[in-house]
């Protein structure tokens, strides 16, 4: 069976450069991923709405198709594996608990191991929710593809001027929560854009209150973001603040991009 990460391989060699308008990172490895967040002189229309297959690159993946949406569940089940803990019964009855944990991730007691244990449902309601949302963005003719975003270490990206969500194939290995908070980041700046015109236009602030315990601020106070300026801050600041609640995401795209014009232009 050919994988995600052999079939993006296969198509890097034909890969043209776009550039993104945001970036979202993994939540669980924030750290590892510095990214500099591009200045846009662009006008706030970002050309017209394209047939879907123009906006796929050589060797991404379309998660709006059966066999796209397969391949990627695959790879979250892999992720959550990887992430579920496990626990060990050995010589004498001894137990110990087998744990991958994040950089930066405190250490879980064992009682907390044990809760995790017992809720790995929480992996399939993420599945479920990550199909809901990939249904509701093709209704609104956006394209979510698996494919590696412009900008190295980058774990998703929105691209209104080709109306593509890209999530890196990275993201998928580390289970289906983390890659459903990449997509509800996603999804938030996708909301933006339509707020400013459609989903072929620079993302506009939704002027929501934003999160109260400042989640975004360590990301956003770091040299990656030196350069950006308030605008763009403020539209991942919105991003960052919404990216744990899937109920808020739909309710931003129902609320922004119903009624928008999405058909391609000839």
């Amino acid at each position: 069976m050919v994988t995600i990460r052999q079939k993006l391989r296969i198509g890097q060699a034909a890969l043209w450069l776009l550039l993104p308008i945001a970036l979202s990172r993994v939540a669980s490895e924030v750290n590892k991923f510095k990214i500099p967040m591009p200045t846009f002189e662009s006008p706030e229309r970002i050309g017209n709405i394209l047939p879907k297959n123009k906006r796929i690159r050589a060797g991404e993946i379309d998660l709006g198709t059966q066999e796209g949406f397969n391949l990627a569940l695959e790879e979250l089940r892999k992720g959550d594996d990887k992430h579920q803990p496990k626990l060990k019964v050995g010589e004498f009855g001894r137990v110990s608990y087998h744990y991958y944990r994040m950089e930066g991730e405190a250490k879980k007691t064992p009682k907390q191991l044990d809760e995790l244990i017992k809720n790995k449902k929480e992996f399939q309601n993420a599945q479920q929710k990550i199909a809901q949302l990939l249904t509701i963005l093709a209704d609104f003719n956006v394209l979510v593809v698996v494919g590696e975003p412009r900008l190295k270490g980058a774990a998703g990206e929105w691209d209104p001027s080709r109306q593509t969500i890209r999530i890196g194939p990275s993201a998928l290995a580390q289970g289906s929560e983390v890659t459903l908070k990449i997509l509800n980041h996603e999804a938030m700046h996708v909301a933006q854009s339509c707020h400013n015109g459609g989903i072929n236009y620079k993302p506009k602030d939704l002027e929501i209150e934003l999160s109260p315990t400042k989640i975004f601020q360590r990301q956003l106070n770091s040299d990656i973001y030196s350069q950006i300026g308030a605008k763009t801050k403020r539209l991942e600041s919105e991003a960052y603040s919404y990216e744990y609640s899937n109920k808020a995401a739909r309710h931003f795209l129902a609320k922004y991009c119903s009624g928008k014009s999405s058909s391609p232009s000839s």
